[in-house]
């Protein structure tokens, strides 16, 4: 549905099955090794195989660290920067406050809502 939705509304959106995949492709746009282009941000569902979301979030944040202590600011601070929108259908405030402290900028509720989800990456653009 993501999908979809992102294409209906002019964005470019690339899908990965799960959180390893992702890691994976922002790893090689980081190293150049990617003729890709770098996203705008990236949305992560909490649950997913192999790689879940938090597992991601995870990754991708001590990745940055891992550029930052050899020296690779610039690969670092992109990698920071990126805007990770977490779609989880928990909203306890316990789980939205995980992954925010994870790295996420915000938290979007399942059952997604299109003009919500819209809006939300909107401001991201």
């Amino acid at each position: 549905m993501t999908a979809a939705l992102l294409r209906r509304n002019g964005l470019v959106a690339l899908m990965f099955e799960n959180g390893l995949e992702l890691v994976t492709a922002l790893r090689a746009l980081v190293a150049g090794e990617s003729a890709g282009e770098w996203p705008a941000f990236v949305t992560l569902d909490v649950e997913m195989p192999v790689m879940d979301g938090r597992e991601a979030l995870r990754t991708i944040r001590a990745d940055a660290e891992q550029l930052a202590q050899r020296g690779l600011r610039q690969e670092a601070d992109r990698l920071l920067a990126l805007p990770i929108i977490v779609v989880s259908g928990n909203a306890r405030l316990r789980d939205r406050q995980q992954v925010l402290q994870l790295g996420a900028r915000t938290v979007v509720n399942k059952p997604v809502e299109a003009d919500s989800l819209l809006r939300t990456l909107r401001e991201f653009l």
